[in-house]
């Protein structure tokens, strides 16, 4: 039994390296990476799986969704430390945590190097209310956009977008629900139907937001205070200025959460080392040293696997399986 024993230890290490270098090779094909630097980002990926305890699966998934949204080899190698962290500090899926370090980077302007403190904020945002780092993961890639169009930029926005989250989510029954009320509020405050509304209480909103942005206002807090304006602080007359019923929704908790959301704003200020703190923590727990454990084994056979391939180890598991 005992050839036969080798001969399957042997082919589970050629087996396993074969299909992580694979799943590295199209990724790399993708980001239209060279061998070589494909080869690096496998051996980098392996590193920081067993780092941040994390399944190698799990990194890769955290690499090819980074690669898809457009960015090379090198770009998304730099985007991964920040992401692993916190998807493990936080729980969250490593693919959604990639997906919104990207709309971070896109929509808002926040490059690789000050990642970690973009995940910061959004861990320090999640644990002052009930939308948490993992909802965020999971809203920010379909909201950052529409909340860039109306101005917003760089850590400075994110504090604001978090807080406005916070804030909803605080009258509404599910995070996913805060996130659609909020995304009401971006896309529609300056429709036709919503300046048709403020006409009707004497109030130009075009006009009024323009000015706001050529003075360097916040068009959300100026939007919030023309909505105050309009209905002289009666929340029973919103119905008639926000006719849409989301919409309606997010107003009504924006309006009534404005001091608690600016205070929240102003704390964000404080809130690097959120998830290197978090993340400390759940590396010290058995599971995260069992995960290493498993990564430091599947690492040897992965590197045994490539060192058989190259030496013609369909010809040694012949011989084995022969003896």
């Amino acid at each position: 039994l005992a050839p036969a024993a080798v001969a399957y230890g042997t082919a589970a290490a050629v087996k396993g390296y074969a299909r992580l270098e694979r799943q590295i090779g199209r990724i790399g094909i993708t980001a239209e990476a060279s061998a070589e630097e494909t080869r690096a980002a496998m051996a980098s990926l392996q590193d920081a799986a067993s780092q941040y305890a994390l399944p190698i699966d799990e990194a890769v998934a955290g690499l090819d969704s980074l690669v898809a949204s457009g960015k090379n080899l090198k770009e998304a190698m730099a985007f991964l430390p920040s992401v692993l962290a916190s998807a493990q500090a936080s729980g969250a899926a490593v693919a959604d945590i990639a997906t919104t370090a990207d709309a971070m980077s896109t929509s808002l302007g926040i490059g690789a190097e000050r990642m970690t403190a973009a995940f910061d904020i959004l861990a320090a945002a999640g644990k002052a209310g009930k939308f948490e780092l993992k909802d965020m993961a999971a809203e920010l890639p379909s909201l950052t956009p529409a909340f860039a169009a109306l101005g917003y930029t760089g850590e400075a926005g994110l504090k604001k977008l978090a807080a406005a989250l916070q804030t909803v989510r605080m009258q509404t029954g599910t995070s996913a629900e805060a996130a659609t009320a909020l995304q009401n509020v971006f896309q529609k405050m300056e429709t036709t139907q919503t300046v048709s509304n403020f006409a009707k209480f004497g109030i130009d909103l075009r006009k009024e937001l323009a000015k706001a942005r050529a003075e360097g206002k916040d068009v959300l807090d100026t939007f919030i205070n023309l909505s105050e304006l309009a209905t002289k602080g009666d929340l029973s007359k919103l119905p008639q200025l926000f006719t849409d019923a989301q919409l309606l929704q997010g107003m009504r908790a924006l309006i009534s959460g404005a001091d608690g959301m600016e205070r929240l704003v102003a704390a964000l200020g404080s809130a690097d080392g959120t998830v290197l703190k978090d993340l400390n923590r759940v590396l010290e727990d058995t599971e995260s040293k069992i995960q290493k454990l498993d990564n430091a084994w599947k690492k040897m056979w992965a590197s045994a696997g490539g060192a058989l391939v190259e030496a013609g180890g369909a010809d040694a598991m012949d011989a084995i399986a022969n003896a």
